[in-house]
This record gives structure tokens, C-alpha cells and sequence, in this order.
């Protein structure tokens, strides 16, 4: 049997008896009427039981869960900077998410990580030492997030995204774009743009 979201988005008049139509309209209306889907669809990121963030779509590359021995530390760095990854022919940061947004939260050692890659803007500060300080070599650049839970995706309409509120932890308030209420509870909107030019993902850490 057919799961109601592999159902056809319309059903041609032909194929169907007139009775079985004005039944199916009863049953399945939106087959008939289809409304416009609005909105961003954005990836859902629970990092805490309380906070809950996300991320748009058109900024992620892929989620994936990779063991934590094919991340290799790096010296020098900041302490949200993990170390490298690569996926995809490519290699770049793997990034503890909750250290680079400043939270009291801790990631837990475990034996592998779900990661969200996402695409990094070419101006990025991120993207320029990424680089070398080749502007050239720029065009693309990826950091991937580790999250303690990859939830799913989510569409918000613009409508649904306000400021943030005032009670938002200080250091998460640089990376947000808003915020939207829905039934789970609140979901804070990062921003990719500037998760890509965090000072701190170049810094050395001391």
C-alpha cells in the first residue's frame, strides 16, 4: 500500500468513474485542489533537551555520521576547531558547533559524529583562511558542524521568523537570524553566513 506521501499530486479526470471522483475529492482533497507550498525549508538541530536551532537548506551540503578516527586533529587551533574531515573528494574543518557558539554545553566524546556540512560564503573569513589567502581558490568552501542531534528538515515561512528574544544566550546571539515558535517550541534560526566568518575558527587557541 501506498504511504499517503507517495500518493500523485493529481489524479487525471479520465482514469476515474465520476462517482469514485466525487468520493475521492471527499476523501482527498488536496489531490484535486493543491495548494502552493510556502515558505524556506530549513534543517532542524537539536543541541541541548531546551535549544533546539536551524539551519537552511540551501546553505547544507549533506548530514552525515562519520567515526570519529576519520576526523584528524589539528594543532594551533581554536578549541571548536575538531580537526579535518573529508567527504566527497573534499577535505575541510570539522567544527564542534556548540563550542563555537559560545554555549555551557559540552559535546560528548563518542566513538562517531553526526556532522552538518554546510557551504560557507567565498568572503567569508572562514572561506579566506581556508585558502591560504588565495582569493582565487574561494569559490567554494565547507565546514563541517558537529552536532550532539540532526532532527530533520522543517519549512518556515518568513512570516514565522521574528528577532530573537532577549533571554538567548549571549554568545548565541552573534550567529542567529530569528526565530520561529512552532508546536515543539521554539526553533533559533542561524545565520550560515555568519557561522562561515567566526573570528574564533581562526584564532589559535593558547
Amino acid at each position: 500500500m501506498q504511504s499517503p506521501s507517495s500518493l500523485p499530486t493529481s489524479l487525471p479526470s479520465s482514469a476515474i468513474s465520476p462517482g469514485a471522483e466525487a468520493r475521492l475529492k471527499q476523501l482527498l482533497p488536496e489531490l484535486f485542489d493543491p495548494k502552493p507550498v510556502s515558505g524556506q525549508q530549513f534543517l532542524r538541530i537539536q543541541l541541548s533537551a531546551k535549544l533546539t536551532v536551524a539551519v537552511a537548506l540551501d546553505w547544507v551540503e549533506e548530514s552525515l555520521q562519520l567515526p570519529a578516527q576519520l576526523i584528524t586533529p589539528l594543532p594551533n587551533m581554536a578549541d571548536s576547531v575538531i580537526g579535518l574531515m573529508s567527504s566527497k573528494g573534499r577535505v575541510f574543518w570539522a567544527v564542534d558547533l556548540l563550542s563555537l557558539l559560545n554555549l555551557p554545553i559540552a559535546l560528548r566524546a563518542a566513538q562517531s559524529y553526526e556532522i552538518v556540512v554546510i557551504r560557507t560564503p567565498p568572503d567569508s573569513d572562514a572561506a579566506f583562511a581556508a585558502s591560504g589567502g588565495d582569493l582565487s581558490a574561494q569559490a567554494e568552501r565547507f565546514l563541517g558542524l558537529i552536532v550532539p542531534q540532526i532532527r530533520g528538515p522543517i519549512r518556515l515561512s518568513s512570516a514565522e521568523i521574528t528577532s530573537a528574544a532577549d533571554e538567548v544566550e549571549p554568545g548565541l546571539r552573534p550567529f542567529l537570524s530569528g526565530q520561529a515558535v512552532i508546536e515543539d517550541g521554539p526553533v533559533f534560526v542561524l545565520s550560515a553566513e555568519a557561522i562561515g566568518s567566526a573570528a574564533s575558527l581562526g584564532a589559535a587557541s593558547t
